[in-house]
C-alpha cells in the first residue's frame, strides 16, 4: 500500500514538475516537500514572515545546502507557487492565563500587504514571464474548538481578502487552499489526501 501512494506522490510531482518546466515553491511549506519532491524548495520554509522573504529577496540571498541564489531559482522558473502571510498573521496569537487568545491587528495585515506587494514586484524583476500563483491562508489550529479558533478564522479571511484582490488586481491566479483546513491533522500540516488534493489543484491551474 505504501508504495502505491508513493507512486502516486510521484507521478503527481512529475506532473507538476516537468525537466523542461521548472516549478518552484517559495515562502510557507504547505505541502510536505517529499510531495513535491521534483520541485525547486530551496526557499520553502516550515515557518517564515512576508518581511523575512521579502529581504532574501531582495538581498538577493543564498540557500544555505544548494548555495543558489533566489533571484536564480526565480529566473529558471517557469511557475512560482508564492505562499505567504500566515506567520504575519500568527504575530496577533498570544497566551494568556494559559490559553490562546487572537487580537486581530489592522497594521499588521497592512504591512503584510506592503510586503506581498514588493515581494511580487521583485519576484517580476528577477523574472517578468513567469507564472506566479499565489496561494491562500488557512487556519493551522483548526483542532482548537473554543473562540479561539472562530477569533482565528476571522483574521485568516481578512488576510485572505487581501490576497485574493490583490491577484485579482494584478492578472495573477489566485488558490484557496482555506476549505482543506478541516483536514490539518496537528499544527500546521495537512493529512496526505489533502495534500495530494492541494497538489492536484495546483497543477490544473
Amino acid at each position: 500500500m505504501k508504495k502505491i501512494i508513493l507512486i502516486i506522490l510521484l507521478s503527481f510531482s512529475l506532473l507538476s514538475c516537468k525537466t523542461s518546466s521548472i516549478t518552484s515553491f517559495i515562502g510557507n511549506e504547505f505541502i510536505s516537500k517529499e510531495i513535491i519532491s521534483l520541485c525547486n524548495t530551496d526557499f520553502l520554509f516550515k515557518k517564515i514572515e512576508s518581511k523575512s522573504l521579502l529581504k532574501i529577496i531582495e538581498e538577493d540571498m543564498e540557500n544555505n545546502d544548494s548555495n543558489t541564489k533566489i533571484s536564480k531559482i526565480i529566473s529558471n522558473s517557469n511557475r512560482i507557487i508564492l505562499s505567504i502571510g500566515l506567520f504575519d498573521l500568527l504575530k496577533c496569537v498570544y497566551l494568556e492565563e494559559d490559553k490562546l487568545k487572537f487580537e486581530f491587528k489592522l497594521s499588521i495585515l497592512e504591512l503584510f500587504e506592503l510586503n506581498l506587494f514588493n515581494i511580487v514586484e521583485q519576484i517580476y524583476e528577477y523574472n517578468y514571464k513567469v507564472k506566479l500563483t499565489l496561494v491562500s491562508l488557512y487556519n493551522p489550529y483548526i483542532n482548537s474548538y473554543d473562540n479561539f479558533y472562530l477569533s482565528l478564522n476571522i483574521g485568516v479571511e481578512k488576510f485572505n481578502q487581501i490576497i485574493k484582490s490583490f491577484a485579482l488586481e494584478n492578472n495573477i491566479s489566485y488558490y484557496d487552499i482555506y476549505k482543506y483546513s478541516l483536514s490539518i491533522k496537528a499544527f500546521n500540516k495537512f493529512d496526505i489526501s489533502s495534500e495530494k488534493q492541494i497538489l492536484e489543484g495546483l497543477i490544473s491551474l
